[in-house]
């Protein structure tokens, strides 16, 4: 009878055990996932170690908490968890790539970094968060000729990743670029006009069409610079245009216009001087990339709703009413920007993701 009893039970044992579902772990990355887009790092990372427990070689599970690390800032983690990852080739290798360069970015280690963001490169060489974290990293190290090769390249591929185009900006503007700094910088402004970078980036847009330009009792003073570099094109008529631009506004006659006004019309009928200028010119990243981008918005005739609509973050005096009398006018602006925010293939990518 023991034996009966006994063996009844190591039945009734081994039949619940293989009735018990394996751990759904795919549900738990995909839920740590989410954590993570909610900014639930620790919760994330606690439940990603649990699915490693279980399954020490899920590439998936490896990958997100290498994210995780990342994102909460623990450099070195992050480094040990993604770098088997990195070499391993795979739909993850270039996005373990690079992580893992952001890792070695975050340990203060930028020549690594930088070569695992060009390793990453040589096998997704358009890829949109690589080249823009590299030429990120490149600015940082103050190779701003490299960091601007790369920028273009990313922005050539990738127009709509609005960082880019900020990135460029700066970029341009450091190294005394002036036109193609204004340019890339509107371009940002087309795709992202709110928030912190977008006010930074039209006050700066503000700046470079002023520059050169002093009022005075008479009139204005105005100074071109002759030597500016040319390398990315030759903008002589360009600057002379700014210039006499920036002096007009300091009439009377513009005086007389509101704050917001003023600077709403400076920019558009800049844009158009430079669609007139440069008409012919070809050769350069700004020629060639940002002309026929705002060309396209010139023909599409939302020129002047983008200039009042990339002042928005600064609230200048007059811009309510410009607001009011012109609600049809933005909304055919933003039906016309509305598909350039990203390739018809990725439209469907969650918005914490983008």
């Amino acid at each position: 009878m023991l034996i009966r009893t006994v063996v009844i039970f190591a039945f009734a044992a081994s039949t619940a055990f293989a009735q018990t579902p394996p751990p759904d772990n795919a549900a738990a990355i995909a839920e740590a996932t989410a954590m993570m887009d909610a900014g639930k790092v620790d919760e994330a990372i606690a439940k990603l170690k649990t699915v490693l427990a279980g399954e020490p070689s899920n590439p998936s599970a490896r990958y997100e908490l290498g994210l995780a690390y990342s994102q909460k800032g623990e450099g070195a983690l992050c480094r040990d968890t993604i770098q088997p990852l990195s070499a391993m080739p795979g739909k993850l290798q270039v996005g373990a790539l690079t992580t893992l360069a952001t890792c070695l970015d975050q340990l203060g280690e930028s020549q690594k970094a930088i070569d695992t963001y060009r390793r990453g490169l040589a096998l997704s060489p358009d890829d949109a968060q690589l080249n823009y974290n590299l030429a990120v990293t490149l600015a940082q190290t103050n190779k701003l000729a490299e960091a601007r090769k790369v920028a273009k390249h990313g922005a050539q591929k990738n127009p709509w990743h609005a960082s880019e185009h900020y990135l460029l900006g700066k970029v341009f503007d450091a190294e005394g670029f002036r036109v193609p700094a204004v340019f890339s910088y509107l371009h940002f402004l087309a795709l992202e006009p709110v928030g912190a970078r977008g006010t930074e980036a039209i006050t700066t847009v503000r700046e470079l069409l002023a520059r050169g330009v002093a009022k005075t009792d008479a009139g204005a003073n105005i100074t071109v610079d002759p030597n500016a570099p040319k390398e990315e094109g030759d903008f002589g008529p360009m600057h002379m245009a700014l210039a006499i631009s920036a002096a007009n506004g300091l009439t009377e006659k513009e005086a007389k216009k509101s704050e917001f006004e003023k600077a709403r019309s400076m920019i558009a009928s800049d844009v158009r001087m430079f669609i007139e200028i440069h008409e012919k010119d070809s050769g350069s990243y700004t020629f060639d990339v940002n002309r026929p981008f705002f060309t396209a918005m010139e023909k599409a005739k939302v020129l002047d709703a983008f200039a009042g609509i990339a002042l928005s973050t600064l609230h200048l005096p007059g811009m309510d009413e410009w607001v009011k009398a012109n609600a049809e006018e933005i909304e055919a602006y933003l039906a016309w920007i509305r598909p350039q925010h990203h390739p018809a293939p990725l439209l469907l990518v969650p918005a914490a993701k983008q």
